[in-house]
């Protein structure tokens, strides 16, 4: 998947990525090139954990992070709507997700 000029690795872990010495269900790391996604989850949550990841991706990739303030609890819930909102468009619309051919 591509973002920007990166191509990151999108892969499926059987364990929550720590970040922040916090689980998550899902991680961005820019220097490898990697999102993971924890695969306990439905295809729904985590098509949206991805968007998640996208839109964190995106933000950094255009360098607008200061845009939203420091990438704390608030950042991440005002992600994850965004996050959510954007999967019920794809979803709703009949578009593919882009992990999809």
């Amino acid at each position: 998947m591509k973002i920007g000029a990166i191509t990151y690795e999108v892969v499926q872990v059987a364990r929550p990525p720590i970040v922040d010495r916090r689980e998550c269900t899902g991680s961005i790391d820019y220097e490898q090139a990697r999102i993971e996604l924890l695969n306990d989850r439905c295809q729904g949550q985590m098509e949206q954990t991805l968007w998640h990841e996208i839109l964190h991706g995106i933000a950094c990739d255009r360098d607008i992070d200061g845009l939203f303030g420091q990438c704390d609890d608030d950042h991440e819930r005002w992600l994850d709507a965004l996050a959510a909102g954007l999967h019920a468009f794809v979803v709703d619309n009949g578009l593919k997700f882009p992990t999809q051919g």
